[in-house]
This record gives C-alpha cells, sequence and structure tokens, in this order.
C-alpha cells in the first residue's frame, strides 16, 4: 500500500495545523468519515472526478480529503451556473461538496454533499435518496508515513485556466498532482522559513493558486494557522493585522493599496508589527505601491504572479518571489 501521506489531505493533517481555528486533523478525519459512512456517495464518485463547491474556510479540507486522492475540480462560488454546468460535464464529475445556498448554482440531478454543519454532520443528497451522515464521532486519524514523502502523481486537484476558449466556454483543464503541490508547498516552506508559530491570513479565494499552495498548503505542513477571508476588504485586513497575530499575509495588490488607504485615513504609526511576510498574487502589483507599502509597514512584498497566461500557469504556484 502506497504512504497515506502521499496524499495532500493526509500531509496537511499531519502537520499539526489549523485552519480558522478548527484543527487541520479533525476536518481531515471529518472528510474521511464521510467516505467511508456514505455508500451512496461512494457510488455517485465511483470511476469519476469529485468538484468543490465552496468558499474559502474550514470545509474545503473537508471536501478534499472526502474525495479520496481523486482530482477534486474547483469551482468559483460566484461563477455563472451555465459555466459550472459545463466544468462538470466537461471534467466527469460524480459528485459535488458545497453548501445548501450554492447548491442552486448546480444541475438539479448532481449528487451533492452539503457541508453546512461539517465537521460535525453532512448531508448526502442522491436522486432518490438523501441521509445524513455523522462526522463528529469520528475517532480521529492515525497519521503514519513518511512526513516527506514525494507525493502521488495522481491528480489532487483540477481548475479551468482564466483565459476562456473561443464561443466563450471556460478556459483548459489543468490538473495539479498532490507531488505537484506537495513539493511547491515544501518550497515555499524552506524559502520563507516558515514555522509553527506563522499565522496566515488568507484574503483570497482557495481556487486561486497562490491562496492553495503559499495561502493554505504550505502554512499547514508547517504546522501553523490560517486565517480564510476570501472576500475580506481592506479595513477587515487591516484590524486583523493590527490584532498582532499575523505574520504573514496572502492577498492581491487591490487590497494592499485599499489597507493603506484606511490606514492614512486613521492616521498615526502603523501599529501591525507583528506582520513579517506579504505575498500578492495575481496581477503585478505597481512598483510606487509596493515601495509605499514598505515605507508604511517595514516589510516587502513579494509577487508571485498571475494565472491570466495559460502556458505559464505552472509557474504561478512555484515558489519564485519576484519584486517589483
Amino acid at each position: 500500500m502506497s504512504d497515506p501521506l502521499a496524499l495532500l489531505p493526509l500531509a496537511v493533517a499531519a502537520g499539526g495545523g489549523r485552519l480558522d481555528a478548527g484543527e487541520a486533523a479533525a476536518l481531515v478525519a471529518a472528510g474521511v468519515t464521510l467516505l467511508q459512512r456514505s455508500a451512496p456517495l461512494v457510488r455517485a464518485l465511483s470511476g469519476a472526478r469529485a468538484a468543490i463547491l465552496l468558499p474559502s474556510g474550514p470545509a474545503f479540507l473537508t471536501a478534499l480529503a472526502a474525495s479520496d486522492g481523486r482530482g477534486a475540480l474547483l469551482l468559483d462560488p460566484h461563477g455563472a451556473p451555465d459555466d459550472i454546468a459545463w466544468q462538470l460535464a466537461d471534467a466527469g464529475v460524480g459528485a459535488v461538496f458545497t453548501l445548501h445556498h450554492l447548491a442552486t448554482r448546480l444541475p438539479a440531478d448532481m449528487p451533492v454533499a452539503l457541508l453546512d454543519d461539517a465537521p460535525r454532520t453532512a448531508r448526502v443528497i442522491v436522486p432518490g435518496r438523501t441521509m445524513d451522515v455523522d462526522l463528529g464521532s469520528h475517532h480521529g486519524l492515525a497519521l503514519e508515513g513518511n512526513t516527506a514523502s514525494d507525493g502521488r502523481d495522481e491528480e489532487c486537484v483540477v481548475v479551468y485556466a482564466d483565459a476562456p476558449r473561443e464561443g466563450g466556454l471556460p478556459g483548459p483543464r489543468l490538473a495539479l498532482s498532490h507531488r505537484d503541490l506537495l513539493a511547491d508547498a515544501r518550497a515555499a516552506i524552506a524559502e520563507l522559513l516558515l514555522t509553527p508559530v506563522d499565522h496566515t491570513l488568507v484574503a483570497l479565494p482557495i481556487s486561486n493558486p497562490l491562496a492553495l499552495t503559499l495561502g493554505l498548503t504550505a502554512p499547514l505542513l508547517a504546522g501553523g494557522s490560517v486565517t480564510m477571508r476570501p472576500d475580506a476588504r481592506g479595513d477587515d485586513v487591516l484590524r486583523a493585522l493590527e490584532a498582532n497575530t499575523i505574520t504573514v499575509l496572502v492577498t492581491v495588490a487591490a487590497v494592499y493599496q485599499d489597507v493603506l488607504s484606511q490606514h492614512a485615513a486613521r492616521g498615526g504609526a502603523w501599529r501591525a508589527t507583528s506582520l513579517v511576510t506579504c505575498l500578492c498574487g495575481g496581477a503585478p502589483i505597481d512598483p510606487a505601491l509596493a515601495t509605499r507599502w514598505q515605507d508604511a509597514t517595514a516589510t516587502r512584498v513579494i509577487w508571485y504572479g498571475g494565472a491570466e497566461d495559460v502556458a505559464t500557469w505552472r509557474d504561478v504556484h512555484l515558489p519564485r518571489p519576484r519584486s517589483d
């Protein structure tokens, strides 16, 4: 049998980190339990991919673990229902992990696992049957294996590129293996010197490559804490930073701009003294903005690129920082 820690969610669980105040190991254990206790879900996923239609947060780890090592299509919660339906059909998805209010964006006959109450319970709905699954009575995970495992070559997550095809269809399907994501995350840990004392604030959706690899996988593998606020605005981020528990910020240039504007409106000295590392995804950060940020905060913004160019998408989540 292959090393269980070659699967990304189990490797993350073994790191001992926390996601939005929940233990990563407990969130992953809930996902494993869901699959063990729901035969209808297992049948729906047989020979098919899973899909995850969730906002960034703890339920994502539960869903990824319940995907059982198969490729999980990451869907944009703000995506148009027609685009979502096309991606589900094109990727060969058998069931979707989602929330009740987002399930309305899915085709009516699509099997779903509703994670509104995870990691305590889940509701599995397949054509002709609905069942509630107790996730809270799991006995944890006995995680033994090589904590430096290279990871499996099988798909871990699947996304569609931002650049559309002709006719307005979503861009090409791109797959990342467990090996890809674990290697990139470990390289980021070494490069950014992440440790269990780090607390990462991620103001990006989990479908963003930077959020998935450097915002979630790397800090949890290092045993640190992660807070995910995908829709946070500048004032929200500034308040979180000024609580002086955040050491790593992962977001886009627009949020850096908004944080500076909020800070300037308040006046006074920069009070977020715990912040050490600032990562920027998406479009390149303007050099003048980067300079203003460094002058105000004494921290440098590292840009990791954007996913607009499909040909260079693989470079997006490689930890090769470029600064402007």
